[in-house]
């Protein structure tokens, strides 16, 4: 019985997690979620644009999760996104602020305020 309930727990997970993304601060982390579930959305939570950190995720298909005020002109989030990256920004609490990064090409704003 036992093995059953590991089979009917990881297709839980593999069906929530092709749904919903995962955000972590730990990289790791993440690239083990992806070994076990290869079709999971992954995304690396960050305060900065680091060295290496496009190669990383394209490497690993991790999607970005990073502060809004990392991003400071539009060709920063083109080359995430035409590198297939998903970007994600978080926390725009000023509507100018978001509708800039939407005009980038941000597909995922987190927000404290909704207007």
């Amino acid at each position: 019985a036992g093995k059953y309930v590991i089979g009917a727990i990881f297709i839980v997970i593999t069906f929530f997690t092709s749904i919903y993304p995962i955000i972590s601060f730990a990289f790791e982390n993440l690239i083990n979620l992806r070994n076990v579930c290869p079709e999971a959305r992954c995304q690396f939570l960050t305060g900065q644009l680091g060295e290496g950190l496009l190669e990383r995720l394209v490497e690993n298909k991790i999607d970005l999760d990073i502060w809004y005020g990392a991003f400071t002109e539009e060709a920063q989030v083109r080359e995430f996104l035409n590198n297939g990256i998903e970007v994600n920004v978080w926390t725009v609490d000023k509507k100018e602020d978001a509708e800039r990064l939407i005009s980038w090409g941000v597909q995922y704003v987190t927000s404290n305020i909704l207007e």
